[in-house]
């Protein structure tokens, strides 16, 4: 499956993303759909971990890579923006990892807690440039305020 071949049911992922290595624990709760590409992942990490996209990037899934190739850097196989996140088959409980700036390397693990129904009248946080992938986050506010999913769900 790819991005341009939706899943036959929209899902809510509800990912619990924490860094590594870090004392006190830095943690974030996510609400994404299953049709989120790993591109879009990259960009919703970026914000919940207030990480300002500077530095090269991975996904470790399956013992697989996957990425946003950059210039000089690691790259991938497959195109993150054609890979969504139901391709991977997570189960509950399952975990991959998220490494984000190679030299201080910051290891996040992120466990899918839930697989929920989409909601289209329920309102969930969600930064104005991800209208259609929905994201919340707990753990820390960093957003501040609510926006109403206010249209039919069409990614």
């Amino acid at each position: 499956m790819s991005a341009t071949t939706k899943p036959a049911t929209v899902r809510v992922y509800q990912l619990k993303v924490s860094l590594r290595d870090i004392t006190p624990m830095i943690w974030r709760r996510l609400l994404v759909t299953n049709d989120t590409t790993i591109a879009q992942l990259h960009d919703v990490l970026q914000i919940a971990m207030g990480w300002e996209d500077l530095h090269l990037h991975q996904f470790r899934i399956h013992g697989k890579a996957y990425g946003i190739y950059r210039d000089g850097g690691i790259s991938f196989a497959d195109n993150p923006h054609h890979v969504v996140l139901t391709d991977f088959k997570l189960r509950k409980g399952e975990r991959f990892v998220y490494e984000y700036d190679m030299g201080d390397f910051w290891q996040h693990d992120i466990r899918l807690e839930d697989v929920l129904p989409l909601d289209v009248s329920k309102r969930y946080h969600a930064p104005p440039r991800f209208p259609l992938h929905i994201f919340a986050v707990d753990g820390e506010t960093v957003l501040g305020r609510e926006w109403p999913l206010t249209r039919p769900y069409h990614a």
